[in-house]
């Protein structure tokens, strides 16, 4: 991948749950947006539904956002696919609506171990201007 300092991305993961995987919560999908900061513009750079044939209805995700049990049942994309599909990114500069979350809850861990140089939270930086006192 080329380094471009023009060029961010924004990730974001849905999950079985808002725990970790150390807590046993799995990731189900990753999304990958490129913002182009030359040309303002947002572009879909990467999306994948992760492959589980066990899950129940009720998990946080399935009834929190429009992924449905189907599509990670369907899903073509094991883990290991997944997790090494991101490794092509793994020099670019990231962020998310929840660094936090995302990474040190999930991507940071096994067998993901995805670790790329992260810019400023999102959820972060727009604290303070939607809510001076702290919550976002």
């Amino acid at each position: 991948m080329r380094k471009c300092p023009h060029q961010i991305f924004v990730l974001d993961t849905e999950t079985t749950g808002l725990g970790s995987i150390p807590d046993g919560e799995k990731v189900l999908e990753v999304g990958i947006a490129r913002v182009d900061l030359d040309r303002k513009r947002i572009y879909p750079e990467f999306n994948r539904i992760v492959h589980y044939p066990c899950l129940d209805k009720n998990l946080w995700a399935f009834q929190n956002t429009t992924l449905k049990i189907g599509d990670c049942f369907h899903s073509p994309w094991e883990v290991a696919d997944v997790a090494r599909a991101l490794l092509y990114y793994e020099n670019g500069i990231f962020t998310a609506y929840n660094e936090a979350f995302d990474f040190g809850q999930y991507l940071n861990y096994p067998p993901w171990d995805f670790k790329p140089r992260l810019a400023p939270c999102i959820m972060e930086e727009a604290a303070n201007v939607l809510a001076p006192d702290g919550r976002w």
